[in-house]
């Protein structure tokens, strides 16, 4: 034991975990051991996919792997495609500026210009920002055993894609907590603090600020997630069975939570005045709402007309959330009708 967790003990407090400990809740927090277990699925994969063709370099396949694939099938989905654009055209770049190496052009200059326009064209266009990068990785290579400049050059190309498509493939085989799971389980968890901070109002106390800044905290990793979580169901097709496809689905639902967050505000704030036990009521509806996210069950919409309010302050805003919460249960209902 150290001086410092001796000083500890002695004083009474509990000494810090140890590096077990840590490293337990570090898996168990936010996915994060699925996620290593993803980079380390992906890194084998390719290594043996690029072995097993017999490609030379092999490590180019494990670094694009590990550069595409992110904690969520979704955010793997979009980093994976926009990296094959960018590596298809900084390729072919770096190829036709190998070619022009090979037949006396100056290796400097035209190793800028192309660079440069790549940039150029990655700054325009955002699936080519991988461009450049896959263009000096082609660039670099020279003649090893058995093969030429450009056939190394070749052979790089299509190991960088094939780490790509390795990385896509273990996020789809590995997806059971992907973005669209993640953004569910911060949409309940987003619901159930504002219950809570209703319950707070109800009581009389004013609201925090320290929990208003946790929220909107909470609020734009919703919308990040939001957009993984589309490219997941795009990619995968996923969609209610009694609706067509909506490509920017969660992105508005993200949208809608924000909204119901502006609702309660003001109910917070008009509890918190004349502590109007109505609250406490809203809060079971918020809770109720949360439950049928996470839990997978149905929730009667029609439900949420039975709240009222006898405080004048209270009623429009009142108004506005039962409709916002009205949506967000029959996106649950419609959600769970697809499934």
């Amino acid at each position: 034991m150290s001086a410092a967790d001796a000083a500890n003990t002695a004083d009474g407090a509990a000494p810090p975990p140890g590096i077990a400990a840590r490293l337990r809740a570090a898996l168990e927090r936010e996915g994060r051991g699925r996620h290593g277990v993803q980079l380390a699925l992906a890194v084998v994969l390719a290594y043996a996919a690029s072995s097993a063709l017999r490609l030379p370099e092999s490590f180019w396949a494990v670094m694009s792997a590990l550069i595409v694939v992110r904690p969520t099938s979704g955010a793997t989905f979009s980093a994976g495609w926009l990296r094959l654009g960018g590596t298809l055209l900084g390729t072919l770049g770096g190829l036709a500026a190998v070619w022009l190496h090979h037949h006396g052009a100056s290796g400097p200059a035209i190793t800028l210009a192309v660079v440069s326009a790549l940039a150029f064209a990655s700054a325009l266009l955002p699936m080519f920002a991988s461009a450049p990068i896959a263009s000096l990785i082609i660039l670099s290579s020279g003649a090893i055993a058995g093969h030429t400049a450009l056939e190394v050059a070749e052979l790089r190309g299509i190991e960088v894609g094939l780490g790509v498509l390795v990385g896509i493939a273990v996020s789809l085989v590995l997806r059971g907590a992907g973005a669209t799971a993640r953004f569910e389980a911060e949409a309940a968890l987003l619901l159930r603090r504002y219950a809570a901070a209703l319950r707070i109002a109800a009581a009389g106390a004013p609201p925090g600020a320290e929990a208003d800044n946790t929220t909107r905290t909470h609020l734009r990793a919703l919308a990040a997630l939001s957009l993984g979580a589309d490219t997941e169901a795009r990619v995968l097709r996923r969609r209610a069975a009694s609706a067509p496809f909506d490509p920017e689905r969660h992105r508005k639902l993200a949208r809608l939570l924000a909204r119901v967050q502006q609702d309660c505000a003001l109910l917070v704030r008009a509890y918190a005045v004349t502590s109007d036990p109505q609250g406490m009521a809203v809060a079971v509806a918020l809770e109720c709402v949360a439950d049928s996210w996470s839990q997978r069950r149905r929730i009667d919409a029609r439900a949420l007309d039975a709240l009222g309010t006898a405080d004048p302050l209270a009623t429009g805003a009142l108004r506005f959330l039962v409709d916002d919460l009205k949506l967000l249960a029959r996106a649950g209902n419609a959600r769970l009708a697809g499934a």
